[in-house]
């Protein structure tokens, strides 16, 4: 049944091959979170372990007023990560999918990661709607006096409200 994930993968590819020129954020995020919900649909146990483990999540994650400015262009986003290489497997078309999401809605800060210093920290918010900082390169995660911090559940993109009150400016976006 795993086929049928890459029968879809190749359905997104053609689709975004064929508005790439149209294509803006949000036009991006509906096409790939519909994607994850034909996913979801596959009756396949493999596909749904990948499923829950990887776009699961995104379920919950869309705030209409993140304007979110990705860290890469969205050409960038379209043509190499989702195009310019196929996925050799079907989790890895999942995964795939995973990190363009990740990148369309998890706000990037310009505050530079004190753990590593190689990367910008997301601005996140837990189940008790308080800030957290992490890296995606080391997987740091700080609360907002800047201490290192546990998290008990799930962490999930701040809102743009949330960023802005706290007076988070962006990352220093390379287009």
């Amino acid at each position: 049944m795993s086929h049928i994930l890459l029968e879809k993968w190749k359905e997104l590819e053609e689709e975004l091959k064929v508005q790439r020129s149209s294509l803006d954020r949000e036009t991006l995020l509906k096409i790939l979170l519909r994607w994850t919900q034909e996913v979801k649909k596959i009756k396949d146990e493999k596909v749904q372990e990948l499923y829950h483990s990887y776009l699961e999540y995104f379920e919950n994650c869309f705030f209409p007023e993140n304007n979110i400015t990705p860290w890469y262009s969205l050409k960038e986003l379209i043509d190499v990560d989702l195009l310019n290489r196929p996925p050799l497997t079907y989790d890895r078309a999942v995964i795939k999918v995973r990190d363009v999401l990740w990148e369309l809605l998890v706000f990037k800060s310009d505050i530079l990661c004190p753990c590593c210093g190689d990367d910008n920290l997301r601005v996140m918010v837990n189940n008790d709607n308080i800030l957290i900082f992490t890296c995606d390169l080391c997987g740091c995660i700080l609360n907002e006096s800047g201490k290192k911090t546990d998290v008990n559940g799930k962490l999930y993109p701040a809102p743009m409200s949330m960023i802005r009150l706290a007076g988070i400016t962006a990352n220093p976006v390379l287009l």
